[in-house]
C-alpha cells in the first residue's frame, strides 16, 4: 500500500467536492501503528472526512474506517487494502 497513492485519492475526492484545487486542506497520511497493513488518514473538517470515507477514489482499492479522533481538530479514517481484513 503506497501512502502517496492514499493522499493522492483522498485529494482528488476533496477537490471533486470543492470543485477546485485545495492546496490548503490538510490531509496527512501515516502507517498505522497498531496494523502493519493499515494506514491512518488525518483530515481537516467534517465535510472533507464524509468525501474521503465514501469516495470512489479511496473505495476502489481500499475500505475504510472511521476513527475517533484523540483531540485536537479533524478526524481519523483507517485506510486498508480491500481483501485485507481485521486481525
Amino acid at each position: 500500500m503506497q501512502l502517496t497513492d492514499i493522499e493522492r485519492r483522498a485529494r482528488a475526492a476533496v477537490t471533486d467536492r470543492i470543485q477546485r484545487a485545495v492546496d490548503d486542506t490538510v490531509l496527512t497520511v501515516t502507517r498505522d501503528p497498531e496494523h502493519e497493513d493499515a494506514a491512518i488518514l488525518h483530515v481537516d473538517s467534517g465535510g472533507n472526512v464524509i468525501v474521503c470515507n465514501q469516495a470512489p477514489h479511496l473505495e476502489a482499492g481500499y475500505t475504510t474506517e472511521l476513527l475517533p479522533s484523540p483531540g485536537g481538530f479533524g478526524m481519523l479514517i483507517r485506510i486498508r487494502p480491500r481483501s485485507s481484513g481485521p486481525r
